[in-house]
Parts: structure tokens; C-alpha cells; sequence
């Protein structure tokens, strides 16, 4: 097993070598991509981001989780894709690296959950199952940007590390693919309206002067966002610093045309005090006898915390389906919030049975293949 140290003591004199903070990106609340000067835009995209080092000894892909291991500082993604690692061997020069996006494409679209399967096998020892996944559910690597080729390029402005990065890419084959770019405000609003129904989280606005900032904001992303009435159906406790229960994230609903309240997400980001004063605010309705409860009663809907191996039995509280708040969300996925939503505000004015579907709007379809045709 390759560890942080032995890709170090791998590079040559001047090489980089792991770990790297990823450079990051702010949210702007932009209406008019025209405004923007000198910028280039790309599709966000929502899977694992991954720094890819190409060494003489072998592939280290490094993610943005921490490791547990002592002395290692991030998680190496390498075990878990092994059809990216054989790419990258194959196809990229000794002293590359690589900042770029993991995603699983199924049907047209980017699947996370099947995106997320792929690291339940958590160590080269279930290579078998590893190998299996990588099969029935390969993965891509969607490269936006290069940090040596082989030579270092982190201090050149971004427009010149484009440039770089499609001459390094050309020839590339799956699962090693060029992110789209374009500095077309039209091109880049076509793409944020047309394939979020494909998964497309938004827009990456990038300067093109910047040079790459490791840990920095200095890139902006324009997401979807959206809001809908909800009903507050139950909650999930958390423990505060000082020892007392307070509220960890609040369990939303939305009905569908029978009736049926389904579990679309939860909204948890509350602050301390927060957290503490909506104990109060869902006191009246705490649920005496939970049994009539639509996500206990036996109904056909969509349930918190659904059966897994890694649950077990009810983890959430419910509350009498009648509270409703108003909150932001990105995307829809499968029927529930692609991420945790926004609390925005209370709604005594709305009743629970108005917190539809129906406001969700329908997308035109869209394939992802489309977006990513050279």
C-alpha cells in the first residue's frame, strides 16, 4: 500500500508532490453573466473532488476528505477506482497533476448515490468488490485544471493553465475527460438552463489571471436555488457543547398527488442558539403517539433514515405533520433535496396538504453526454 511518504521521496527535485489544498470557490448571486469581465466559465459539477498525481511509482488521487491513517493528511481515492487509476497510468506523463471532479454518469445524467456505492469498499483488501463496482458502475474523471504537466504551472494565470491543459488532453479517452469551458456568457447560461435536469449543479466562474490559489476562494460558482413550502414532520437530536438536547436538523415533507407525505430532506445548518430556541418552537407539536405518523404508520412514502447496515431502527423524533416552513434548495433528485436545504422562515399562514410536488418544476430533458461531445 502506497502511502503519502513514499509518493514524496518518489518525486523529482522541484516536483509537487502530496498533500495540496484544492483550490475553492465562493457563491455569488449573479443575474447577469454578461457583467463578468475577463472570466471563463465551466459546468459545476457534483461528485468527489480529486487531485490526481501521476508519479513514477504509481497514481495517488487525492480527495477532500481527511485520513485517519497518522501522518497521512488526506484520503488516497486511488483504491477505489481502479479504471481511473489504469487511465491515468497509460495515458499521462510522469510529474502530472491533475484538479478535476469524479462522477458517475448513468442514462444521461450524473448519479451521486451510484457515485457514492463506490467507496463502501473501503480498503484494497476488498479488491474483489472494488474491481466489481468498477465494472457495473465505472466512474469518470472530469479534469478542470492542471497544477503540473510536468512542470510546475501553479503560479501561471488561469487562462495560460487552460491552454496547458488542452494540449495535455488531447488523445485523452474514458474516464479521463476535458471539462467544457467557455468565456460565452451565452454558451455558459445555455448550459446552467439546459442540463440541470442531467445534474448539473450550476456555473464555475473562473478568472482568467488568477494563478491557483491552494485553499483559496478566489473562484466563484452560481448555483440553482430555489425555494418551497415543507412540512416539518420530524427532527433529529444533537448534543449540545454544554450536554443539553437541542435540535440537530429538522426532517421535511412534501405530498404527492394521493396524499402521501414523503421525506424530502432535512435542514440542519442552525446556529448554537438556534438550535436551542427551536425546541421550543416545535414543542406543540411533538407527536404523543407516533404510530399514526405517516413515516411510521406503514404508509407507501419515502421515510427518514431508511433500513441499511449502517442503521438501525429510528434515529429521528416525529412531529404532527401540520408545521410548515419555507426553505432553499438547489436541486430535486429521485424526489428528495439533491442537498441539506435552507431554513428560510415559518409558515402559519400555509396549510401542511399545500406543501406539494407540484412546485417543483419540470426540467426539459437532457442528456450530459451532449455537454461533454468536443
Amino acid at each position: 500500500m502506497f502511502t503519502w511518504h513514499d509518493h514524496v521521496m518518489d518525486q523529482r527535485p522541484g516536483a509537487l508532490a502530496p498533500p495540496i489544498e484544492p483550490m475553492l470557490a465562493k457563491a455569488m448571486s449573479v443575474t447577469d453573466l454578461t457583467s463578468l469581465r475577463n472570466v471563463t466559465f465551466e459546468p459545476k459539477w457534483d461528485g468527489f473532488r480529486c487531485l490526481l498525481f501521476r508519479t513514477g511509482q504509481g497514481i495517488v488521487m487525492q480527495g477532500r476528505g481527511r485520513s485517519r491513517t497518522p501522518g497521512d493528511d488526506y484520503i488516497d481515492l486511488a483504491y477505489a477506482f481502479p479504471e481511473i487509476v489504469a487511465a491515468a497510468a497509460a495515458q499521462l506523463p510522469v510529474g502530472v497533476v491533475l484538479d478535476g471532479e469524479i462522477v458517475a454518469i448513468r442514462e444521461g445524467r450524473l448519479d451521486f448515490a451510484l457515485l457514492s456505492s463506490r467507496l463502501r469498499p473501503r480498503s484494497e483488501a476488498a479488491g474483489p468488490s472494488i474491481r466489481r463496482l468498477a465494472l457495473e458502475a465505472p466512474a469518470d474523471l472530469l479534469v478542470f485544471d492542471v497544477l503540473a504537466c510536468p512542470e510546475p504551472v501553479m503560479d501561471q494565470p488561469f487562462a495560460t493553465r487552460r491552454a496547458r491543459l488542452e494540449a495535455l488532453a488531447v488523445g485523452w479517452a474514458k474516464p479521463l475527460l476535458l471539462t467544457p469551458s467557455t468565456t460565452d456568457p451565452g454558451i455558459a447560461g445555455g448550459w446552467f438552463e439546459r442540463f440541470e435536469s442531467s445534474g448539473v449543479d450550476g456555473l464555475i466562474v473562473k478568472p482568467d489571471g488568477e494563478p491557483y490559489a491552494p485553499g483559496k476562494r478566489t473562484q466563484g460558482k452560481i448555483k440553482h436555488q430555489r425555494t418551497a413550502d415543507v412540512v416539518v414532520a420530524g427532527w433529529r437530536e444533537q448534543v449540545s457543547k454544554d450536554g443539553c438536547v437541542v435540535v440537530g436538523s429538522l426532517l421535511l415533507g412534501m405530498h404527492d398527488a394521493s396524499g402521501g407525505l414523503h421525506f424530502v430532506g432535512g435542514a440542519s445548518a442552525f446556529t448554537a442558539r438556534a438550535r436551542s430556541e427551536l425546541l421550543d418552537t416545535i414543542a406543540p407539536f411533538v407527536a404523543d403517539d407516533d404510530r399514526s405518523h405517516p413515516w411510521t404508520s406503514g404508509d407507501d412514502v419515502r421515510t427518514p433514515g431508511g433500513a441499511s447496515r449502517w442503521s438501525k431502527g429510528k434515529d429521528w423524533r416525529p412531529l404532527s405533520p401540520s408545521l410548515v416552513a419555507e426553505v432553499s434548495y438547489d436541486q430535486v433528485e429521485s424526489g428528495r433535496f439533491r442537498h441539506a436545504a435552507g431554513f428560510v422562515r415559518w409558515r402559519p399562514d400555509r396549510e401542511a396538504s399545500s406543501c406539494t410536488f407540484e412546485q417543483v418544476p419540470t426540467l426539459e430533458a437532457s442528456s450530459i453526454e451532449d455537454l461533454l461531445q468536443p
